[in-house]
């Protein structure tokens, strides 16, 4: 169940398929079985997102992390293994939408909805917040654009669809010093 039906997109990772389904029981993620569509693994218990995971490799390891309604999971895509758990989202009328940017052994998240920022470091025994920041970039749900693979300095569309017109910006920011490098305003919500 959620806001606006399902939305995510499953991420192949070798011969299974990755899916942010949202459930109880632990069936939240679930990996099914490419050749014959059966379930591998099923982990955590929350909602869906409409974020898609996404698949990082930290010393040499795979890690497939995903945004559900309320937190950010780090799973062993293979056994499917909860390996961390970082709460971000907020409870009521609210979307978790863009997907994470990888940026080397960081990953940077972004929700509108007086959610904000947040940037975590990844390691080989799971992961640690580094910062959260709700006024560098509220995105409601298009995934911010890298400048270039690994860059800390990424474009994005700041603001909300809902909350009308010209409310929005196209904003470049850089993550690694949390500062706004420029902004341009005056324009409905889009994406990159």
């Amino acid at each position: 169940e959620g806001y606006f039906g399902v939305g995510s997109t499953p991420v192949l990772y070798k011969d299974r398929l990755i899916v942010n389904v949202g459930g109880r029981d632990k069936a939240s993620v679930v990996a099914f079985d490419v050749a014959d569509g059966k379930t591998l693994w099923n982990t955590f218990t929350d909602a869906a997102s409409y974020s898609s995971p996404v698949i990082v490799t930290v010393d040499k390891t795979d890690l497939a992390v995903v945004v559900t309604r309320l937190h950010v999971v780090g799973i062993d895509p293979i056994s499917g293994e909860l390996k961390f758990t970082i709460l971000f989202g907020a409870r009521g009328p609210t979307v978790n939408g863009a997907t994470p940017v990888v940026i080397g052994n960081q990953i940077f998240l972004s929700a509108s909805y007086n959610i904000g920022s947040l940037l975590i470091e990844t390691n080989p025994s799971g992961a640690r917040e580094v910062w959260r920041n709700e006024n560098l970039l509220a995105t409601q749900y298009a995934t911010p654009v890298p400048m270039a693979e690994g860059s800390s300095i990424l474009f994005a569309i700041d603001g909300r669809q809902d909350a009308g017109s010209q409310s929005s910006s196209l904003k470049c920011i850089d993550v690694s010093s949390q500062k706004v490098l420029w902004e341009e305003s005056g324009f409905d919500y889009g994406s990159l």
